[in-house]
């Protein structure tokens, strides 16, 4: 003969809520914060590799004028901040249809190494944003303004 136990909804929910604290706690410590993508509108796609020299980074941006673009380097997180506008044209006619993000966007990535500010460079090609974060030694500047070369 089948024992049946009678649910109750209240200690489920209660055991839920627990769980949950759980997993935002954990989300905390992985991720301070005020490091968090917070303000964007959309987030570009990007590829990060390391090598034994660098950290390198290739990240789509299309249609983003190049003094929209700022990029910093600061404790370990590199930091690039940008904005795709509707072109002069764009923004008298009538859409039909939109399907790239528009906006400001915030992009932060966490950086396994310290880089060497005088010898990182960034440069922004055909829509990409290619940078290089060579390693650096220790005892050097942790705060950094990568320029960003345009060709």
């Amino acid at each position: 003969m089948p024992v049946y136990t009678k649910w109750n909804a209240v200690d489920d929910m209660f055991g839920l809520n627990e769980t949950l604290d759980c997993v935002i706690e954990l989300v905390k410590e992985i991720v301070p914060r005020r490091k968090l993508d917070s303000y964007s509108s959309w987030i570009p796609a990007a590829d990060m590799y390391e090598t034994e020299s660098a950290v390198i980074l290739h990240v789509e941006l299309t249609g983003i004028d190049k003094e929209a673009l700022e990029l910093s380097y600061q404790e370990g997180y590199l930091v690039l901040r940008g904005r795709r506008s509707f072109s002069p044209e764009m923004q008298s006619a009538k859409i039909l249809r939109i399907e790239r993000m528009y906006g400001a966007f915030q992009r932060t990535f966490l950086i396994p190494t310290a880089i060497d500010s005088q010898l990182s460079t960034a440069s922004y090609e055909n829509g990409l944003l290619y940078i290089r974060l060579v390693k650096r030694q220790k005892g050097q500047d942790a705060h950094v303004n990568v320029p960003i070369t345009f060709t």
